[in-house]
């Protein structure tokens, strides 16, 4: 199985690169072109674009059986990143998996999605945007599983 994992270079993003890597699945890891890929990841194939770039991202997502979709926006005074990145970002991917054919969608999201009362969302209503993003993928258009982890660490514990 092929695989793409959009936001591979993030923290929950590069596990998900390292897991799929040791369950034999063949891996492209798309990134942001500043990104930094893990010493341990740099051997996989990784591509860099922007998700504005739908020619880049329609090329990224060629022959892929399975699309992972772990971006996500950034704690930040630039409080329109996650209408951005959780949005329109997942809205992007989305038609660039509709365009090229590709079914098999799998949502990172995040625990306590769609609370309006939260503190997340004193970081631009962080967790409205990614429900928005959540119902962008709920159609009939594709074969989809959102995932809503929480209390996520960066250490192994």
């Amino acid at each position: 199985m092929k695989i793409a994992i959009t936001g591979a270079s993030g923290k929950t993003g590069f596990r998900i690169v390292e897991e799929a890597k040791q369950k034999g699945c063949e891996v492209r890891q798309i990134v942001r072109n500043n990104s930094v890929i893990p010493q341990n990841l740099k051997s996989i194939e990784t591509i860099r674009l922007s998700l504005d770039d739908k020619i880049s991202l329609d090329n990224a997502l060629k022959d892929i059986d399975a699309l992972i979709i772990a971006t996500g926006a950034r704690a930040s005074i630039d409080l329109t990143g996650p209408a951005r990145v959780d949005a329109l970002g997942v809205y992007r991917q989305l038609q660039s998996c509709k365009r090229v054919g590709l079914k098999r969608i799998i949502l990172v999201s995040s625990l306590c999605t769609g609370k309006l009362i939260h503190p997340l969302n004193l970081f631009g209503l962080i967790l409205l945007w990614k429900k928005l993003g959540e119902n962008l993928l709920k159609t009939n258009s594709f074969d989809w599983t959102i995932i809503r982890p929480g209390g996520l660490k960066e250490t192994e514990e």
